[in-house]
């Protein structure tokens, strides 16, 4: 079986994504490198972050809002996430399903 890989995008490319000057121009002051496997990284507010992850983490940064009620959960896969929402979800609900044991 053939395994696809993403290409990593490069400087060049990231520039020529839909324009958006606010994050082109802080792109432009902050440090880059490129990885011993050529991955491009960027450091942002002391973290070196991918950089073909770095505009929807900052997407992220500036349009999600949090609510007092949301959950987030993240785990790797197979760790037992299955287990971990089974979990929460106990925790959350423990006074609407009554302990029969």
């Amino acid at each position: 079986m053939e395994s696809k890989e993403e290409p990593n995008p490069s400087f060049a490319e990231i520039n020529n994504f839909p324009k958006d000057h606010e994050f082109n121009e802080l792109l432009q002051t902050l440090e880059q490198k490129t990885s011993w496997d050529g991955v491009q990284f960027v450091k942002y507010q002391g973290f070196w972050c991918p950089l073909f992850l770095f505009r929807p983490i900052m997407s992220a940064q500036k349009h999600f809002k949090a609510k007092d009620s949301d959950i987030i959960l993240a785990t790797l896969p197979k760790s037992g996430t299955t287990w971990l929402k089974a979990l929460i979800f106990s925790i959350i609900n423990r006074n609407i399903y009554p302990n029969h044991g």
